[in-house]
């Protein structure tokens, strides 16, 4: 779960410096991370339900992406310090975020099987 949290400042920071379409303050940083981890992990316990009554291959691959986008939008309008603008943003913002907390999940599940085979 605090990998999840690490790829979200690292996704948010990110974009940030990319996309001129987002701006991110510092106090923004925080608030808009611990937010969008929130809101994304309870967007992904709603969605899950989806999936496990009818999985597909659509919804097992678009769906963390779907989740991702879904609660950066809501992350930036609870958010004062974080300011995302145009669609086009939002998705390339989302992309960034994804991704980062995906290689944070990655990294974050092999330091667990190393520890546990030590």
């Amino acid at each position: 779960m605090v990998t999840g949290l690490i790829g979200a400042v690292a996704g948010l920071v990110i974009s940030a410096a990319l996309l001129s379409g987002v701006t991110l303050t510092v106090s923004g940083l925080v608030e808009a991370a611990i937010v969008f981890w929130i809101i994304h992990v309870l967007v992904t316990f709603v969605a899950i339900r989806a999936v496990v009554k009818e999985p597909t291959i659509s919804r097992v691959v678009f769906l963390p992406m779907l989740i991702t986008i879904a609660s950066l939008v809501i992350c930036s309008i609870l958010v004062s310090g974080l300011s995302i603008h145009g669609p086009l943003n939002f998705v390339w913002a989302g992309l960034i975020l994804w991704a980062c907390m995906a290689a944070a999940h990655a990294v974050g599940r092999n330091k667990l099987r190393d520890s546990r085979r030590d």
